[in-house]
């Protein structure tokens, strides 16, 4: 009596595990698809933003569609963020910008950016966001607003790196340079 007790207890074990295995499967699917859906969402939040540039004109986000895009994500009192731009622009122009397209999207004013732009010309657009960068930077996978934060896209919008913090421009010129991305 006892092994054939034993036998149905492991065999409802098994059933058991089964469909807690199913189930987690189940929802990590769910998320996968969630996730891809943010990130769909996000590409679209920043492609579809025109925004105005250090100088007042207008930067249009959907002119960097079909090319690998670099976003930073920076500010004007964000010490690490002042340090990688000169390597981010050296980058911009090493790479060229029909490779990959560069934009920085100030979380700051127009006016500080403007005066920063002056002090510190890059090679790259560089939009005054406010606080639509944080809101777009968040979107992105950045809900604490880490700066600088800096996202790569492929040619076709998708998301192929996300960096907090400084960017180790060796690291980031790889990743351009990568076949998958073009």
């Amino acid at each position: 009596m006892s092994l054939l007790r034993n036998r149905r207890l492991l065999i409802g074990a098994a059933v058991l595990l089964l469909g807690g295995a199913a189930a987690l499967t189940g929802w990590l699917v769910q998320e996968r698809r969630a996730a891809a859906a943010a990130e769909a969402a996000a590409v679209e939040i920043f492609f579809s933003q025109k925004l105005p540039d250090a100088n007042a004109a207008l930067v249009r986000f959907d002119s960097l569609r079909g090319k690998p895009v670099v976003i930073n994500f920076w500010a004007t009192w964000c010490a690490p963020c002042i340090e990688e731009m000169p390597e981010l622009s050296a980058l911009q122009q090493e790479i060229g910008e029909n490779r990959v397209r560069f934009i920085g999207v100030g979380i700051d004013s127009q006016e500080k950016i403007a005066a920063f732009a002056r002090k510190l010309p890059v090679s790259y657009p560089l939009a005054v966001a406010s606080a639509t960068g944080a809101h777009m930077a968040a979107r992105f996978g950045n809900p604490a607003g880490y700066l600088p934060y800096t996202v790569v896209l492929d040619a076709r919008g998708r998301v192929r790196e996300r960096i907090v913090g400084r960017v180790r421009i060796d690291s980031l010129r790889s990743v351009l340079n990568s076949a998958d991305l073009h």
